[in-house]
C-alpha cells in the first residue's frame, strides 16, 4: 500500500473513532475496506502473506580470499550467503566468477571481527508474477512484489584487483544471454581488523 493511500485511509478511520462511530462489513468496498483497517489497527491480520516472504532456504557457507587483508598461512575467509542464494548461482554455473574455494586439507576458515566480504547484489529487472493475494490491512486483493534478488559474497582471485573482479560479475549478468534481465550492485569489502601475521 502506497504512503499516500495510508495516510487517506488514517484519515477516514479517524474521523470515524473521533465522532464514536464503529465499522461493519457489507457496506461497499470503501466501507469494508474501513472495517477490515480497524481490525488491523486492534492488532488482527499481522501476519505477513506467505508470497511477501522469501524463503531463505538456511544458511550456507561461501569460503574466498580476501582483497585487503593478510591471513597466515592458507587460511581463508569464512562467510555466508542464504540457500535460495547458493541455489540461484549453481543453477546459473556462476560458482567460478564469484571465486568460492574449497577449503583445503588442513587449512582453516576464519571469521575476524568486524570483517564483511564484497557482495554482488543481483536482482531481477523483471519481477516474478504472483497470484492475487487479499491485502492483510484492507483485504483487497493485489499482486505482492516477491524479493527476486540475491547477495553474493565474492573474493579475490590470483592478482586480480577488486574492480577487476567486479567487471567480471556485472558482465557475466548483463551479457549474452543475460542481457537485459539483471540489475547488478556492489556492497564493499569491510576489514575490520587487522590480523597480525607472525614472521
Amino acid at each position: 500500500m502506497s504512503k499516500r493511500r495510508f495516510h487517506d485511509l488514517e484519515q477516514r478511520w479517524i474521523a470515524v473513532v473521533s465522532r464514536g462511530g464503529s465499522f461493519t462489513l457489507a457496506q461497499g468496498e470503501e466501507g469494508d475496506e474501513l472495517y477490515h483497517y480497524d481490525q488491523w489497527k486492534r492488532g488482527k491480520n499481522r501476519e505477513l502473506p506467505e508470497a511477501s516472504v522469501p524463503d531463505r532456504e538456511g544458511s550456507k557457507p561461501a569460503i574466498i580470499d580476501p582483497f585487503d587483508i593478510k591471513l597466515p598461512g592458507t587460511a581463508k575467509i569464512l562467510s555466508s550467503f542464504s540457500g535460495r542464494t547458493q541455489t540461484f548461482v549453481t543453477a546459473a554455473t556462476a560458482t567460478s566468477i564469484f571465486n568460492h574455494l574449497t577449503l583445503a586439507t588442513g587449512a582453516v576458515a576464519l571469521t575476524p571481527k568486524g570483517y564483511a566480504a564484497p557482495r554482488a547484489i543481483v536482482s531481477h529487472l523483471f519481477q516474478t508474477q504472483q497470484s492475487k493475494t487479499p491485502s492483510r490491512i484492507t483485504k483487497r486483493k493485489y499482486r505482492p512484489r516477491v524479493d527476486d534478488s540475491y547477495s553474493i559474497p565474492f573474493g579475490k582471485e590470483g592478482t586480480k584487483s577488486l574492480a577487476e573482479i567486479q567487471d567480471e560479475i556485472k558482465t557475466y549478468y548483463t551479457t549474452s544471454t543475460n542481457a537485459g534481465k539483471y540489475r547488478i550492485s556492489f556492497t564493499p569489502e569491510k576489514t575490520g581488523v587487522k590480523i597480525e601475521v607472525g614472521t
